[in-house]
């Protein structure tokens, strides 16, 4: 029964890790799990249980079967030694809505819109990394990290080469997790897309959205800009990170700065150093901006 699925997921995780434990080898997990994505299954253990109705009660579980997979880590004697990395793929489905105007539940926090939107509701997720021997306990980094940054993190960690046609927008965060006072390359942009397609580009405190509304699920979702409105949406995340209030005109230089940026990006199909890669060229009609040759 779907009731079952975390709970069977999590028995299989922590059968792997008890027989990888006596192999005495590094071993990789990788563990995606249902929750919170609809429909919400919870364990019957678990049903009603929060005071944020079966999605609550899904996430009472999900809280409690990672804690099952890191007490099997502990009970092994890999505690110490194993990096743990959990986050989440996307921003709170839709129905954040109603959990937050029923159980004042607030899944996407002060952010703007949800899974599919180009806000950041749709792409602010929690990304937590464990690793005792490496990393202190409640260290935070505060800058602009992205879930590709996980294969260049884990080939320096283990010494591994990337080739030019790999991992083209992963930066490391080895440094980082050494050390929260290290710093990140501050030049980094990192990309962001709709479900309709389009783009935005993040650097520092600036995102730039290459197109006017959501994008996704939140409405408006396309604005067709008149003469003279603004062509995109320009934020300081930094002082607006609920994205209320569209720069675009006070910040021109902002504005030209990101599209030029984002543009090299694609053109160079990558947005690391490091030898230029294809890009699609066919079918972009989110690319109104530049002319893809």
């Amino acid at each position: 029964m779907d009731e079952y699925v975390l709970e069977n997921l999590t028995n299989k995780a922590v059968e792997y890790i008890n027989n990888a434990a006596k192999e005495d080898n590094p071993f990789f997990l990788y563990m995606p799990l249902t929750s919170p994505h609809l429909p919400h299954c919870t364990h019957p253990d678990f049903q009603g249980k929060s005071t944020c109705g079966n999605y609550g009660d899904f996430m009472q579980e999900t809280d409690y079967r990672v804690g099952q997979v890191l007490d099997a880590l502990k009970a092994n004697g890999l505690e110490e030694n194993t990096l743990v990395i959990f986050s989440s793929d996307n921003g709170a489905e839709s129905n954040y809505v109603y959990q937050r105007d029923t159980y004042n539940h607030y899944s996407s926090m002060n952010f703007k819109g949800g899974k599919r939107d180009i806000y950041e509701g749709g792409h602010r997720v929690p990304f937590l990394m464990r690793w005792p021997n490496v990393i202190s306990a409640g260290g935070k980094v505060d800058m602009p990290v992205c879930q590709s940054d996980y294969l260049a993190t884990i080939a320096d960690i283990v010494g591994a080469k990337i080739l030019d046609n790999a991992g083209e927008d992963s930066y490391s965060l080895y440094p980082v997790l050494k050390d929260t006072k290290n710093e990140l390359d501050t030049n980094r942009a990192v990309i962001h897309h709709s479900f309709t397609g389009h783009f935005a580009i993040r650097q520092g405190k600036w995102k730039l959205n290459m197109l006017r509304g959501s994008g996704g699920s939140l409405k408006p979702v396309l604005i067709e800009p008149e003469e003279g409105e603004a062509l995109f949406e320009l934020y300081d995340l930094e002082k607006d990170p609920g994205e209320t209030t569209n720069l675009y005109f006070k910040h021109p230089e902002v504005v030209q700065k990101l599209q030029e940026k984002i543009t090299n990006i694609i053109k160079n199909g990558r947005s690391t150093e490091g030898e230029p890669q294809p890009f699609v060229k066919e079918n972009w009609e989110q690319l109104t901006w530049m002319d893809v040759k």
